[in-house]
């Protein structure tokens, strides 16, 4: 939760001051631009949040499964969370540079929508279940120095948290990331 609102924030202050450069005269040849210009494709909504990214994870979007709040804003949440964690499988299966799947991945507590973070700090099985998806997208990073074994320990964290309900739920994240579902 600490990455996640850390983050999170972040994330705000950053597009605050890229907003505010963009009206300066300096923008364009301030060091800032290249960086903030290489990244227009996370405003992209059509690429990132297509709701076909989500075809293979729209389980855990199934209603009447275990009863929880459910609302139209949770809903929200979760379709754009495991719209743009679909992203990131499509680039990883059109075989993206590491490097670039790094950089989305960081980028996911940034973009992560606030309705799908509160979801996560209530500790709601679904929102749990969903981080593990996103864990596990990182499977084939660990060699990257900053990453090593942290996506394992997270998603056995969460394994150990989520109901025995959800427990089916969980399978795929932990087979993803070398972990035996419990």
């Amino acid at each position: 939760m600490q990455w996640l609102h850390m983050t999170s924030g972040a994330g705000s202050v950053f597009a605050v001051d890229i907003v505010a450069l963009e009206d300066s005269k300096e923008f364009e040849s301030s060091i800032i631009y290249g960086i903030a210009n290489r990244g227009r494709y996370f405003d992209n909504d059509l690429q990132m949040l297509q709701k076909t990214n989500r075809n293979g994870l729209i389980g855990l979007l199934a209603q009447g499964l275990l009863e929880e709040p459910w609302d139209q804003e949770t809903q929200q949440a979760y379709e754009k969370t495991l719209s743009y964690i679909g992203w990131i499988q499509i680039t990883i299966k059109e075989n993206e540079h590491p490097m670039g799947i790094c950089r989305k991945m960081m980028a996911f507590a940034i973009l992560a929508p606030e309705g799908f973070i509160a979801c996560v700090d209530q500790r709601r099985p679904r929102a749990l279940v969903i981080l593990a998806y996103f864990f596990a997208l990182g499977a084939q990073l660990r060699d990257t120095w900053w990453i090593g074994e942290t996506l394992q320990r997270e998603i056995h964290a969460i394994q150990r948290v989520v109901p025995p309900e959800w427990t089916p739920f969980m399978r795929e994240p932990t087979s993803r990331i070398g972990l035996t579902a419990v």
